[in-house]
């Protein structure tokens, strides 16, 4: 080898000599006191090697400015440093380079005034993978610096010269598919979709029309009504668009009532125009500012990326890896050498552990909600989210956040008004891109006590059978702070086990205050045992930690933690935040017998046909520290809710054919004249828990009223038995909030 590299030494030296790389350079003007003209340094392999290496070992570690240095005063004449560092930049870019090593052969040689250092480069790519560039030789001449590399392009791979750069062809395997937990598909890279478009002025009757559309879009009448009004009445109005399957149930009635037609195309669809938006999220073209860093993964910067959800979060599962070929090519397109090439590997699907048909049934039951009763809480709330889980793994069948989004918008071929619907979505106070299930903080209100009445057993504060005599009044042992029940009178004499069960405020507030007695702490330890007031560690979407305040925090906040902060917090009110999701996995807790388990949305990925690459497996995170005799005593009381005369859902749950235990909440929030917000949390059958459902509705009213009869819908969905109808009280106008009432269950 040594002789091939000496004759190629010496072809290379000629070369550089008829190129004007003088390898004697002419010496520096005299300086100094002596007028000393600088000397050449006599040439030595030795040197010369340790130059060649410092200039790779720079290379290396991507320090460019130093590698300039280390070249003769030629080449950095003929390549400034802007210039040089730009080749080595783009090289970088193109070959979607990692890092990179070599490795010195024995093989360098020294012939007259000229060095040769021989070595292998190893390259370390995103796209290509590792490849080598073998049996390189880097120049050196002797300068009066000492040895300098006699550089040009061809030491960033030899064929380039007279322009000849490097070209990256990329190879991207389509994008995969998003299926539900049966295969059911969610997001469809070749799906075909249909756009509604109606004109108004064509409709036979304008308010059927809208209330048709809201019902099979399940969008809110209120914002299908602005759309119309911000058009003429003889516009074409591209409404939204809908499945092949929605069409061919519904085309019919839409091509009646709103004199509907329908435009047939392909494209990246999700499935039922915002189901499960919040979880599935988007595709959208990479941001400019992130451009950079995608090529270097082997995009081009107008390919479409995840932006949100589960779209974000597997991308490198959806998109699989990109493949390609680097070659070196000249200016006109020759191609000298293909340096490596590398096949892409598939792409894979994700199956979620959503229920489409489940999820379908939890987006009905709330936007029927809004759709069809105008004047009960739809008038006033501002949002809800709904969230279904399995108690014995912790996947998630279902969770929706409304209002929701249609994703299909933010795919840049969509025909519809995209900019403008985008500017409504983010100028929408109701704020539909917040996912309200995960992001979504509140104050628990009576979904609290669940805790309450843990902590002040377990603990041994309270006996299960002690009672209280709830008088719908309760004071400090000075008689200076007095609050009221929520229940005018109260309750009479009860026990710890019905203070869950008829959610008895005073009992909850002597709960508060004993225990504060007790140990400022303990209620706040009870809160997070149970998984409150910390992110539940779900991957594929983005959450919220809440809050469960302590003596601690307080002192934080610059305050000194008091009896009534202790007092509040027994009634989820105060500083408490929680998100649904939270109280789902504590009510799944509760159901399980106290195992709480990561909640999940992804069962499986891999490619159809093919054995899954990954399944999902259960993580259990912990077991809940209280005794089982406690928590059996809980999970009694919150059947009670539904079953006794008393319970404050038993009037939502009569002939109920699903034995179902929970617990409502109606949790104060923001100004005294605002409605609270409207909590149910659930988990059924009772005797042998599967699921557990919470529902919340943002600024709704009481939990017993708005969020019970949700929950009771989602419930008989899930198990495939007949919707129980609305309750007719929903056809009234919601009552004012009056300062100073006392709020209900």
């Amino acid at each position: 080898m040594r002789n091939a590299f000496a004759v190629l030494a010496g072809l290379l030296l000629a070369a550089l000599l008829a190129a004007g790389c003088d390898a004697t350079p002419t010496p520096a003007p005299a300086s100094g006191p002596l007028n000393v003209v600088p000397v050449t340094p006599v040439p030595n392999l030795d040197d010369a090697i340790a130059v060649a290496e410092t200039f790779l070992n720079a290379w290396v570690n991507g320090d460019y400015d130093a590698m300039h240095t280390l070249v003769t005063p030629n080449s950095r004449d003929t390549y400034p440093l802007e210039v040089f560092r730009a080749l080595y930049e783009e090289a970088t870019k193109k070959m979607t380079l990692i890092d990179l090593s070599y490795e010195p052969l024995n093989a360098s040689v020294l012939q007259g005034t000229t060095a040769g250092f021989a070595y292998n480069m190893h390259f370390r790519t995103q796209v290509l993978g590792d490849f080598t560039d073998p049996e390189r030789i880097m120049y050196l001449l002797p300068t009066v610096e000492g040895w300098r590399v006699a550089w040009s392009p061809s030491d960033i791979f030899f064929e380039m010269v007279k322009g000849a750069g490097l070209k990256l062809e990329r190879v991207a395997p389509a994008r995969a598919n998003v299926y539900d937990r049966n295969g059911h598909v969610l997001a469809d890279q070749d799906g075909v979709v249909l756009t509604v478009v109606v004109t108004e002025q064509n409709m036979p009757n304008y308010e059927s029309c809208l209330h048709e559309l809201a019902r099979v879009l399940r969008l809110s009448i209120d914002s299908l009504r602005e759309k119309f009004d911000e058009r003429p009445d003889d516009w074409v109005t591209i409404v939204d668009e809908i499945d092949a399957d929605i069409y061919e149930v519904e085309g019919a009635r839409l091509e009646e009532v709103c004199n509907a037609s329908f435009e047939e195309r392909r494209t990246r669809r999700y499935y039922g125009g915002g189901l499960a938006s919040h979880v599935i999220g988007y595709v959208g073209y990479i941001p400019a500012e992130q451009c950079g860093e995608w090529e270097l993964r082997g995009y081009t910067c107008d390919d479409l990326i995840g932006r949100v959800g589960v779209e974000k979060w597997g991308e490198t599962i959806l998109a699989g890896h990109r493949g390609g070929r680097l070659s070196i090519v000249t200016p006109s397109g020759e191609r000298l050498r293909q340096i490596a090439e590398d096949e892409p590997d598939p792409s894979q699907a994700i199956y979620l552990t959503i229920d489409r048909d489940l999820q379908l049934a939890v987006q009905q039951a709330i936007s029927d909600g809004y759709n069809n009763y105008p004047l009960y809480f739809a008038s006033v709330a501002t949002g809800a989210a709904a969230i279904v889980m399995d108690v014995r793994t912790g996947e998630i069948l279902a969770m929706a956040s409304y209002p929701w989004f249609d994703p299909n918008i933010y795919n840049p071929d969509t025909p519809r008004d995209a900019q403008a619907e985008l500017l409504a979505i983010q100028n929408d106070p109701h704020l539909p891109q917040l996912n309200r299930a995960t992001m979504g903080v509140y104050p628990p209100g009576s979904v609290f006590k669940i805790i309450s009445m843990t902590a002040a057993a377990d603990s041994g504060v309270f006996g299960l059978d002690q009672t209280y005599r709830c008088t719908g009044e309760w004071f400090t042992p000075d008689g200076k702070d007095r609050r009221i029940d929520w229940k005018a009178g109260g309750h009479g004499v009860i026990t710890l086990r019905q203070s869950l069960t008829y959610s008895c405020d005073p009992y909850n507030y002597q709960i508060g205050y004993e225990l504060n007695q007790e140990d400022p702490f303990l209620l706040s330890k009870y809160a997070r045992e149970f998984g409150l007031g910390e992110p539940t560690g779900i991957e594929q979407v983005d959450e919220d930690g809440g809050l469960i305040p302590d003596p601690d925090w307080k002192r934080t906040r610059n305050g000194t933690w008091t009896y009534s902060d202790n007092v509040n917090m027994a009634i989820g009110q105060g500083d408490v935040l929680v998100t649904p999701l939270q109280v789902a996995r504590m009510m799944a807790a509760v159901a399980n017998g106290g195992t709480l388990y990561q909640p999940q949305l992804v069962h499986h990925v891999g490619i159809i046909g093919e054995e899954p690459t990954w399944t999902m497996e259960p993580i259990a995170q912990r077991k809940v520290n209280v005794k089982p005799e406690v928590l059996e005593a809980v999970q009694q009381s919150l059947c009670a809710v539904t079953t006794d005369p008393e319970g404050t859902a038993t009037w939502r749950y009569e002939n109920m054919e699903i034995p179902t235990c929970g617990k409502t909440g109606t949790a104060q929030a923001g100004a005294a004249l605002d409605y609270p917000h409207a909590w149910f949390a659930a988990y059924a059958p009772a005797d042998d828990p599967e699921i557990a459902v919470v529902v919340l509705v943002e600024h709704g009213g009481e939990g017993s009223y708005v969020s019970a009869p949700i929950v009771r819908r989602i419930i008989e969905a899930y198990y495939g038995v007949p919707l129980t109808p609305y309750p007719p009280d929903w056809n009234y106008e919601i009552p004012p909030i009056v300062e100073g009432q006392s709020l209900g269950e």
